[in-house]
């Protein structure tokens, strides 16, 4: 064997793993993709899912309820919005992905931070602190 036929197929060899390589990382980075969005939509479902049962809670109680609690400023990295619908709510990322569900009808909206439902005269009432 000659020198120059051994380091042909030292660099073939070389070339044949780092292809090799290179399709193995392709494929962790798409299977780290979908499971990253997954994440994501499962945090979103639990988020829409908790004001769901919020909303729930106040609408079974007598009038005079009132309860403080807290949203998280981001869902996964991701801003988004709280949107009463009329029928329900849906919580939209800024990459436009959304989750919504049918609630009890209330008045007002909740946001990141702090938030109080409330019940006064048998209508629920949604606010973000200032």
């Amino acid at each position: 064997m000659t020198r120059a036929q051994i380091t042909l197929e030292f660099t073939l060899m070389l070339g044949l793993a780092m292809t090799f390589l290179i399709v193995i990382l392709l494929i962790v980075n798409s299977y780290a993709g979908a499971y990253r969005s997954t994440l994501q939509e499962e945090e979103l479902q639990e988020w829409t899912g908790f004001l769901k049962r919020e909303l729930l809670l106040a609408a079974s109680v007598r009038d005079g309820y009132t309860r403080h609690f807290s949203l998280p400023a981001r869902i996964q990295g991701q801003l988004y919005t709280v949107n009463n619908t009329g029928a329900g709510i849906a919580v939209i990322l800024d990459d436009g992905r959304m989750h919504s569900t049918t609630t009890p009808a209330f008045v007002g909206t909740f946001g990141p931070g702090d938030n109080t439902l409330k019940k006064r005269g048998g209508v629920l009432i949604a606010e973000v602190a200032p």
